[in-house]
């Protein structure tokens, strides 16, 4: 964003000190503490809904989340002379989750569980009474089944484009000589979800009001002096809370090559503060034997300009198809 959105400032009661670059955003240092400043692009009804979810988060005693601020028309919105919109939420100076540091990861599995103990039942509830307006649909996050139907068809899809290619490149021969097994990968999980308990689980969730922040990982867990903060909340909605789990348990589990003991010990830590149900358990299960990564580096190559493919693909299939049967022994012994 540019700095023009500085002129919303005036419409808060806020003392700025100095002002520092973000990602995508401004870090106002303020005499009420850090801030950060960003351009909003989403609807009101949307806005409104995070407003609630975080005041919600913060007065269930997780006060470690960027609340956004009211104006001094009570508005959580702010308009700018040339008609863009921004927001303003509390921040938290420090660093990232170091996906590195054993601690710093169970620290995030633990956070995570104590989050979900507070969003698991009663937002639905507290959003209609405390909405002014008339009550607005808390969004659902995506519904696995009709998700993974869709990976598997461009699978399909990108088979048969790579089988017509007449000049292939390294990376392309190595899709295609371990596409056919991935697929298989993908339809097993699929049917192991659809003879899951997953669709009245989902339903349950939607029709409680179970919200899962929606992209829980290691950038958004900021550590700062001695607290830990979640912060993004947009792609929040209602759904099963282990989606949260699997996210972020796949990405930090990437970086370790499927380390049987890390892996053990976030998912202990997790459960040791919020226990999984044991139907929530196995669709943990099947979704960590979803082929996610391999469909994203497909599905990537196959939407992006293919007159020239990265190096830096052929490492990353390469790494896929290593991490494979690492990952699948992982499971095993779930």
């Amino acid at each position: 964003m540019s700095d023009l959105g500085l002129g919303v400032i005036d419409q808060y009661d806020i003392s700025v000190l100095r002002t520092l670059k973000g990602r995508g955003a401004i870090i106002l240092e303020t005499e009420q503490g850090y801030k950060r400043l960003m351009e909003y692009k989403g609807t009101p009804g949307r806005l409104e809904y995070m407003g609630s979810l975080l005041d919600y988060i913060y007065g269930h005693g997780l006060k470690q989340v960027d609340n956004i601020l009211k104006n001094k028309e009570g508005s959580l919105l702010s308009t700018d002379e040339c008609g863009d919109k921004y927001i303003i939420t509390d921040w938290f100076y420090g660093n990232e989750c170091d996906v590195k540091s054993k601690n710093n990861v169970k620290e995030g599995a633990a956070l995570l569980a104590r989050l979900h103990n507070i969003t698991a039942a009663g937002f639905k509830d507290y959003f209609n009474e405390s909405s002014k307006a008339p009550p607005i649909s808390i969004p659902a996050t995506n519904n696995l089944l009709v998700e993974y139907e869709k990976h598997n068809h461009e699978l399909k899809r990108a088979r048969v484009y790579i089988r017509g290619r007449k000049h292939k490149s390294q990376f392309e021969y190595n899709v295609l000589n371990n596409l056919d097994e991935y697929l298989s990968y993908a339809t097993e999980a699929t049917a192991k979800l659809l003879n899951s308990d997953y669709e009245t689980l989902e339903r349950a969730a939607i029709d409680k009001g179970c919200i899962c922040h929606g992209n829980y990982n290691y950038h958004n867990i900021i550590f700062s002096k001695n607290k830990v903060a979640i912060v993004n909340f947009e792609k929040s909605g209602s759904g099963i809370l282990i989606k949260d789990l699997y996210l972020y348990f796949r990405k930090v589990m990437e970086k370790y090559d499927w380390e049987s003991t890390i892996g053990h010990e976030i998912i202990d830590t997790y459960n040791s503060v919020r226990p999984i149900p044991s139907n929530e358990y196995e669709v943990l299960k099947i979704m960590l034997m979803y082929p996610e990564k391999f469909w994203k580096l497909v599905n990537h190559y196959y939407n992006s300009n293919k007159a020239w493919i990265p190096d830096k693909n052929l490492e990353k299939i390469n790494k896929v198809c290593y991490q494979q049967k690492r990952k699948e022994e992982f499971i095993s012994h779930m």
